[in-house]
């Protein structure tokens, strides 16, 4: 671990540029399903990045930046502090973003409630529908039935496979 964090201070992120960690973590209804289909759990990745990025570009033409590019970098964990099945994610995204022309890179205003409360809103509206578009969702929001009958068998599979 500490190895990886001296790669990306030293090679990877820039030195004067400021990164925020953010955490999508999953409701417990869907989450067996997207730790064994890892097809859906990129897709849902995906959405939350393009939601979080899009956050960043917006502000960036708000402030006179048209063509702007941010970056990040994610660390997926399946298992919680518990050694409980839990896959989230842990983005590391430059706080701002680099003009594509001058290579110069401004740094996001400060992040307010209503930013984070519009990022999760748009992130659950998005990923509920993909979701859905998946069949993974019904009429209702239940527990994967896999998980309820057999949720032993599937943890020490995966604990298994993954060494």
């Amino acid at each position: 671990m500490s190895d990886t964090s001296a790669r990306l201070v030293d090679d990877t992120f820039p030195g004067d540029v400021p990164v925020r960690q953010w955490v999508l973590s999953l409701p417990m209804q869907i989450r067996y399903r997207l730790a064994y289909d890892g097809k859906l759990l990129s897709a849902v990745l995906r959405v939350f990045l393009r939601v979080v990025n899009t956050w960043y570009r917006k502000r960036s033409n708000e402030c006179g930046i048209k063509e702007s590019v941010g970056g990040s970098v994610t660390f997926a964990q399946r298992f919680g502090s518990a050694l409980n099945l839990n896959p989230h994610f842990h983005c590391l995204l430059l706080d701002g973003t680099f003009n594509q022309k001058t290579g110069v890179f401004h740094e996001a205003p400060v992040l307010r409630d209503e930013d984070v409360k519009q990022i999760v809103e748009t992130t659950a509206h998005r990923v509920i529908r993909l979701l859905e578009k998946r069949g993974v969702l019904g009429d209702t929001f239940e527990y994967d039935e896999f998980a309820e009958e057999h949720p032993e068998r599937f943890c020490v599979a995966k604990t298994i496979n993954s060494q």
